[in-house]
């Protein structure tokens, strides 16, 4: 019996042994259109079969048409050679359940039927999109589908034809019954696959792989990107299951004399019997040896962490220096010359990237919890295994042989570890996946959700006999943007007995409870006109008589894991590990169904998705409180930022500043309610603010006193300030922060505002020139005005600081004040202020009073530019295009200067409205955008860190928690911690519901600094999640202080004691820095060049190619100093521009005023008032939600220790 089944099957009498089983895990396809299915055995034992009379097609509805006559028309478009046959078939309409007849176009080849790939072959090409069906998918998947092949399903092979292993599925059918009781009639043939597919056998994943890594020296100076591959590898280690089933790890490394290092004098040290080494004198016999001793192990799947970007094409690129043909090839060129790392082949292995396993989000979210928040090897070992890389002393370049091979075997045996920890996890989620979605072993550890869907409703479609629905059927939706869930913030603060209350079954439920799918959305069944939904101010109708395919599969999956799979876990680890997987595969529906790349995306689905989640999280947040318990929940932005808002319906819309909006709102009358927590809330009814696609209804306008980093983000489209955990969206919907733009290449959704088509005729009919005037003179951030009612006169306030702009602003208003028959003049007051006053004219207040002027407030609203006659606005857009322009002469371009969000706004609103493309440039220092035409611009987004004095930030909860900012979309949401809640109130509130409500597990205390920065504390477990003090570019010397601090955090401890312990932490470290007990390399920050940095032209002009740094960041101006210092040596300039290459690696520390790279420095040259405020910053989110100040309280207790001294 296999060791496998006898570890993860559910029952002992399961399964039976056959001859030999082997897993579906790929396909090959030959120059002679033969396709070919691998199979693969637990021993490495590979078998292939061959598929040769399945031919690739597509559906053609023409029913007036006949087979002859489609052929005529395929041969009058001189494409007869392309085809094989046209069949008539009748199949199924997938939104309407009736049979339909349609043509079967048989291709030769299928590049004959998509245009994706050579339009002049493809059939499809001369036909009408909206005819055809079925055209999208992959040949891959019409032979699977036609052949009835599952991958990563087990067979056995009988006359050397394969057939399914089922041995077992009768003795688990009885547990499907009450499942499959419920289920139509029509979806019993699925949910009969979907339980073979569950419980299939499984593969012993430890016996299929061998895990490697390479180690390369890299020097200074020397590039370590694999695109280069310019430094010789130095070691490379094997770890993997001998035929005795023992774990052996062989290490191939050069010996010290190659290495050019002294050897290690204690290499018993580092010999602890766990890996044999071998010893060698030079490269190219090292990569030969330990390549042919990897091609010769039985095991065909090499498996390693960040092969894709790394090992595999570094050691392929290796092997072609020495033309060692050993049928590694990791990259490939493009018909331009470009390096692409997506290559990757190994002939007689398949390829396996832990890293792709643990990056996808949703494994990530569902299987882990988000428990890791970087992916390097250490952090996510220590998390799941509980162990760490070898933490070596110096740097790898200068190890010896004895202490590399160490270095290196370790991280093999660690990965290896990974790879099957928990009964092979990774691989019970990664074969699940491959069935699910019909995918190869390769493409299963690569591909998203989009892909894992795809795949299962292809099958799940074809299986019924249904075509697949086209664009005319399915409203797709354009749009980037999507309205995502309720906002359900966290609550700053030291809390007891917490308990993490998880609805990640909500979206699922949603779908299924409300029959939500592409075949369902505004059928054509006149008695389904009565199911209304309103989506985003859309009225929608969701089809009654029909069961959509999605909900149909969901259903299947959640009644069998609510009925099946958790009930069992709690006795299985088999049954914990299916449920988790089932729960992955769900959840991962809704990221499909909104993305682009899903073939069968719905946006109207995902909105109908989202909006009816939002109405039952309502009611969810109060059953918490019948319940007894309380939603602890804030993320902000700065006052300054723009937002598009309507006080009505009937309202026009207004551009405003979120602290202008406030003061309108409370002149307005809205109420504001002073809570405990210390922050002033704007109870703001019927606001309707601007998302990017329609208004969303705000709920609450909060202000509060902050004193946290602000991130100011940039896109082409605008810019935003917001504080560091406010969270942005990118167009899949996912949220993310602002300082994942830069770490994680991230891009937030942005959008200009949209111009309403029609515009309300309310605006009084006046002269385009004054609207310019009264447009600047109101929507200016430089200066204020002042209307007088009794003499119908508006000033305008400018302070001696901007008098350019009232001088500006006074010669572009005067001549259409003077034709309007306006009075006017200009005037300085005693204090140097310039005034502007338009007086006497009765039209010109009316406009003012109408759409500007609130009594006793000194404000800046923009009028109703927005919504004024078509025929005004690009006089206006022409005029402010004058106003604004502002020549760069350094780089020869037209610019744009403006000084405030909200004109920013307005300016690209209008200038997308005409059509011109422009980019939003903001300057890192200051409130100003430089504006620029798109075409003379190449940029991504960037995000800048700014640091401000304590002021007032606004948080905004909208109806689905997202609102455009400057441009940019921005989000609040997350996951809900509840206090005080009664026992077993999550399985009342199901049961209430009807939505599954798990208890994620309770914690005696938390300390929350903020949304997803937190600590969850219990007697002998914590859990820090997202405070600084964690990340890997904060030093090594605080994070250390920061870790044993928290080590000695206990439940017990009352709130003075947990001051005094973060206080007293704080006063030590400085202390140390202060005093020089620290080492340099502790502070010191390692990191990759990810560009290369190219030299400034004699005029201080950046390089223009686009491929090199740009922004003169930390490790830029180290790179930098380290190519001067070189200069200034004497050394050769090929060696110093070897430093700016992409790949290489720079140590660096901050020194007074600059960085500088670590070599040659001492401890005097230390900025250690840097560190200090690192210190703070780490601290910091540990004593504010105390109610504590960092700074203030040190200032305080320095006070007091001054005044006792004086006493």
């Amino acid at each position: 019996m296999l060791k496998s089944i006898e570890r993860i099957k559910p029952e002992d009498e399961f399964f039976s042994n056959p001859d030999e089983i082997f897993w579906l895990i790929g396909t090959a396809y030959s120059n002679t259109h033969v396709h070919y299915l691998i199979f693969l055995s637990e021993d490495g034992n590979e078998r292939r079969y061959r598929v040769s009379d399945v031919y690739p097609y597509f559906y053609l509805k023409e029913p007036e048409s006949s087979s002859v006559d489609i052929l005529e028309h395929i041969a009058y478009e001189g494409m007869s050679k392309y085809v094989r046959e046209v069949v008539p078939v009748m199949k199924l309409n997938p939104t309407t359940g009736n049979d339909e007849k349609l043509h079967k176009i048989i291709a030769r080849s299928p590049i004959n039927v998509s245009n994706r790939y050579k339009p002049k072959t493809a059939l499809s090409s001369i036909f009408s999109s909206e005819n055809l069906f079925n055209n999208h998918v992959s040949y891959f998947h019409i032979i699977l589908n036609e052949k009835g092949f599952i991958m990563g399903m087990p067979y056995t092979f009988k006359n050397g034809k394969p057939a399914p292993y089922m041995d077992g599925i009768n003795k688990v059918s009885s547990d499907y019954e009450k499942v499959f009781a419920r289920m139509d009639k029509e979806d019993l043939s699925m949910g009969t696959l979907n339980m073979e597919m569950i419980h299939a056998a499984m593969p012993d994943f430890s016996k299929m792989i061998a895990v490697i890594d390479i180690e390369i020296k890299a020097n200074m100076g020397e590039s370590m990107d694999a695109e280069l591959a310019e430094v010789p590898i130095t070691s490379i280690s094997v770890t993997y299951k001998d035929n005795d089933e023992n774990i052996e790890t062989i290490v191939f490394v050069l010996n010290d004399e190659a290495l050019e290092n002294k050897p290690t004098s204690l290499r018993e040290k580092f010999n602890d019997g766990s890996f044999i080494t071998y010893e060698f004198n030079d490269e190219r016999t090292l990569l030969e040896a330990s390549i042919s001793f990897i091609n010769s192990l039985n095991q065909k799947i090499v498996l390693t962490y960040n092969g894709d970007s790394f090992d595999i094409p570094y050691i392929s690129r290796r092997l072609e220096l020495y033309s060692l043909n050993l049928g590694v090839k990791g990259y490939k060129l493009s018909d331009a010359g470009q390096f692409s790392r997506w290559y990757k082949k190994w002939d007689g292995k398949y390829l396996v990237d832990l890293y792709q396993y643990f990056q996808n989000n949703n494994i990530r979210t569902g299987a882990y919890l988000s428990e890791y928040e970087n992916l390097k090897l250490d952090t996510i070992a220590e998390i799941i295994l509980g162990k760490q890389k070898y933490q070596y002393e110096g740097r790898i370049e200068d190890m010896g042989m004895a202490e590399l091979a160490f270095y290196n075997a370790k991280d093999t045996q660690l990965t290896f570890d990974l790879a099957t920890h928990d009964d092979n996890f990774p691989s019970f989620i990664l074969f699940f996946i491959m069935r699910f979605g019909n995918l190869t072993l390769e493409n299963a550890n690569r591909k998203g959700v989009t892909a894992w869907w795809s795949g299962y409703e292809y099958r799940h479609l074809d299986k019924l006999g249904y075509y697949h629905p086209n664009d005319s059927m399915v409203e797709r939706g354009t749009e980037h943007s999507l309205k995502g869930g309720t906002v359900l913030n966290e609550t700053q603060g030291l809390h007891y007995n917490v308990d993490v209350f998880d609805f990640s079954s909500l979206y699922p439920t949603m779908v299924i409870e409300h029959n939500i799918c592409y075949s369902t959305m505004n059928c054509s069944h006149e008695e389904c006109l009565e199911n209304k939904y309103v989506v985003q101010n859309k009225e929608i109708h969701i089809c009654t008589k029909r069961r959509g395919f999605i909900p149909s599969a969901l259903s299947f999956l959640r009644n069998a894991r609510i009925e099946i799979y958790k009930p069992k876990s709690e006795h299985s680890r088999y049954y914990a590990q299916l449920s988790q997987f089932v729960k992955i595969f769900m959840n991962a529906c809704f990221g499909a169904m909104a993305n682009q790349g899903f073939a069968f995306m719905s946006l109207l689905a995902a909105m109908t998705i989202t909006q009816t989640g939002r109405d039952s999280l309502f009611t969810l947040t109060e059953l918490i409180k019948e319940e007894g318990g309380e939603v602890i929940y804030g993320d902000s932005i700065m006052g300054t930022e723009a937002v598009v808002v309507r006080f009505a319906d009937d309202e026009p819309p207004m551009i405003l500043s979120i602290q202008e909006l406030w003061d309108m709102a409370h002149e307005k009358g809205y109420q504001i309610v002073y809570r405990a927590d210390g922050k002033e809330q704007l109870v703001v009814q019927g606001l309707r603010v601007w998302d990017g696609k329609g208004w969303n209804r705000v709920y609450k306008l909060i202000r509060h006193f902050t004193i946290k980093t602000i991130y100011r983000t940039a896109t082409g489209k605008g810019a935003v300030d917001t504080t560091e955990d406010h969270s942005l969206v990118d167009d899949e919907g996912h949220e993310f922060k602002p300082e994942h733009i830069s770490s994680r290449g991230k891009e937030p959704v942005s959008s200009q505002f949209i111009l309403p088509s029609k515009r309300l005729s309310y605006t009084d009919d006046i002269s385009a020139t004054l609207l310019l005037f009264l447009f600047s003179m109101c929507g200016t951030a430089s200066g204020t005005y002042t209307g007088y009612p009794s003499q119908r006169t508006v000033a305008l306030h400018f302070s001696p600081k901007i008098k350019d702009i009232a001088q500006k602003l006074w010669w572009e208003a005067k001549p259409a004040a003077a034709a309007f028959g306006a009075k006017h003049k200009l005037y300085s007051t005693k204090k140097e202020k310039l005034v502007i006053k338009f007086s006497n004219h009765t039209q010109l207040w009316a406009f003012v009073r109408r759409n500007l002027y609130i009594k006793n407030q000194k404000i800046k609203p923009l009028p109703s530019v927005l919504s004024l006659p078509e025929h005004y606005l690009e006089t206006i857009y022409g005029m402010l295009k004058d106003y604004y322009y502002n020549f760069d002469e350094k780089n020869n371009q037209d610019r744009w200067t403006i000084k405030s969000s909200s004109e920013m706004v307005l300016f690209t609103a209008l200038a997308n409205r005409f059509k011109e493309e422009m980019t939003v440039v903001p300057q890192p220092k200051g409130k100003i955008y430089q504006i620029k035409r798109t075409s003379d611009m190449k940029r991504r987004a960037t995000v800048s860190i700014t640091r401000i004095l304590p002021d007032y930030v606004y948080d905004m909860e909208t109806e689905d928690g997202t609102f455009m900012a400057g441009n940019i979309l921005c989000h609040n949401t997350d996951s809900v911690f509840v206090i005080g809640a009664n026992e077993d109130a999550h399985k009342r509130i199901s049961e209430k519901m009807g939505i599954e409500v798990e208890n994620e597990g309770h914690w005696e205390m938390m300390l929350q600094y903020m949304k997803k920065n937190y600590i969850l504390i219990n007697e002998n477990k914590k859990k820090v999640k997202g405070l600084r003090g964690k990340k890997k570019d904060v030093p090594k010397f605080i994070r250390k202080v920061f870790a044993d601090t928290i080590e000695v955090l206990n439940p017990n401890m009352d709130k003075k004691e947990i001051l005094d312990l973060f206080i007293n932490a704080v006063i030590d470290g400085k202390t140390k820095l202060r005093s020089g007990d620290f080492e340099i390399d502790d502070l010191r920050r390692v990191q990759t060049l990810s560009k290369d940095i190219h030299p400034s032209d004699s005029f201080g002009n950046k390089c223009g190619c686009g491929q090199c740094y740009r922004a003169n960041t930390p490790i830029v101006t180290a790179t930098k100093n380290i190519m001067e210092d070189l200069e200034a040596a004497g050394k050769d300039p090929l060696f110093i521009r070897s430093f700016g290459r992409k790949g290489v690696i720079i140590e660096y520390v901050r020194v007074k005023d600059t960085w500088k790279h670590v070599a040659n420095l001492t401890k005097g040259d230390i900025d250690i008032d840097y560190y200090e405020d690192v210190f703070h910053k780490v601290f910091t989110q540990l004593t504010e939600p105390l109610g504590y100040d960092l700074v203030e309280y040190l200032k305080s207790m320095n006070q007091s220790s001054l005044n006792e001294w004086f006493d």
